[in-house]
């Protein structure tokens, strides 16, 4: 019933944060039980149906704030292949 309203990549960032808040992370086992025991929210209309749009949304700035992140970490590695040259 609710298949075409939740996106695949709204539920993985959602699930993401939540393993995340929960001190897992990668390399570290989740159970299922652990994972039972919380909930994911999903955002609402006003009617009180899933919100695709609201969740297309998240979506964009999850991906836009990944996209930020990547280029700091590629300039950071410039930065330091110039130190390291400086030094030599």
């Amino acid at each position: 019933e609710y298949v075409d309203k939740i996106m695949p990549e709204f539920l993985r960032y959602t699930l993401q944060v939540t393993i995340k808040k929960l001190g897992y992370d990668y390399g570290y086992i989740l159970g299922k039980k652990k994972l039972e025991e919380n909930s994911v929210e999903l955002p609402v209309t006003e009617k009180g149906e899933i919100d695709v749009a609201k969740q297309q949304e998240i979506v964009n700035k999850y991906e836009k704030v990944n996209k930020i992140k990547k280029e700091i970490i590629n300039k950071l590695k410039t930065t330091n292949e110039v130190m390291v040259s400086l030094t030599i």
